[in-house]
């Protein structure tokens, strides 16, 4: 006999009555889904409101980095006690191997040379958008900030430079506009905050400093500050779509700001690293069927962290 067949004589004949007591019973479940995506919804705005009186108490610890990096404020022996020996020994192991260039002017200008590129190069993330050539203008890169609005999920991400070579703005920004709402005419698509829109600075080059743009066939390159332009410019070389420029922006904001003296030692780098070896060596004990599975693309439109509406 047909093996189909067989498969549909096995199969348990449904009544009219029970598949329509089924599908009222599946769309009671989906009212209840709506309601937790409201609930959902809810909660973000209540965190949000959290994070901007954080925001606001965390300030004054960020101006304070913001002096002692800068040089307009040298720390106090009591303001140093929490350093342990460990701490300064694994910096002075750093500091060999990235800083010693620097050393005659951190002694004369009393400051912390290079320390947001050193940031930014100890984040994965942000290391991948930083091109050789870009290293000497983020040199000039004095402090980062974000900007949280009080009343919606909105963000900027603010770039400070001190005067340099390359281009005469004081401050580049980068703008994350962010719903967090259950679309009305497509329900089923809420997926938390969703960001809708980025906008960044123009960067006003000194002349033939434009480190972003080629020459003769290739009009453009590849340059930590092509993140300034629209995701939608043929200039914009790094980021695919919304997804990518919101992840960028969340990295910052949550992560680089946030920790970015670990950043600056290399003890976050040295746990990111340690994470993801444990990860590796998780595997050793797994079958090869489960090694040889494809893994999924680390980001599909609609479907990463930002999930943006185009």
């Amino acid at each position: 006999m047909n093996s189909m067949c067989c498969l549909n004589e096995s199969l348990p004949k449904v009544s009219t009555k029970k598949t329509s007591d089924l599908s009222r019973r599946v769309q009671a479940l989906k009212q209840l889904q709506l309601k937790l995506f409201k609930l959902n919804a809810e909660m973000e705005a209540d965190i949000q409101k959290l994070r901007v009186k954080y925001a606001d108490l965390a300030e004054p610890f960020f101006e304070k980095r913001y002096q002692i990096i800068t040089g307009k404020h040298e720390p106090t022996d009591g303001e140093c006690e929490l350093v342990t020996p460990g701490v300064l020994g694994r910096f002075d192991r750093l500091k060999k191997k990235i800083f010693v260039p620097a050393i005659d002017t951190c002694k004369k200008n009393k400051c912390v040379p290079n320390f947001w590129l050193t940031v930014l190069k100890n984040n994965d993330f942000c290391d991948a958008l930083i091109q050789k050539r870009d290293e000497l203008a983020l040199q000039s890169l004095k402090d980062i900030r974000v900007v949280t609005k009080r009343k919606s999920f909105d963000f900027t991400v603010e770039f400070h430079f001190s005067e340099n070579d390359f281009f005469t703005n004081d401050v580049l920004t980068k703008a994350y506009y962010v719903e967090c709402t259950v679309d009305k005419r497509d329900p089923w698509s809420y997926d938390g905050p969703t960001v809708v829109k980025t906008e960044g600075s123009t960067v006003t080059w000194k002349p033939n400093k434009n480190l972003t743009k080629g020459s003769g066939v290739q009009r453009s390159k590849q340059s930590f500050f092509n993140v300034f332009k629209p995701v939608s410019s043929r200039g914009n070389r790094i980021f695919d779509d919304y997804d990518d420029d919101y992840e960028f922006g969340t990295k910052i904001k949550d992560e680089v700001i946030p920790m970015a003296v670990l950043y600056y030692t290399g003890e976050k780098a040295e746990d990111e690293e340690s994470s993801e070896s444990s990860s590796s060596s998780d595997t050793d004990g797994e079958s090869s069927s489960e090694l040889e599975c494809p893994k999924p693309k680390k980001m599909e439109t609609r479907e990463r962290r930002g999930r943006a509406r185009k």
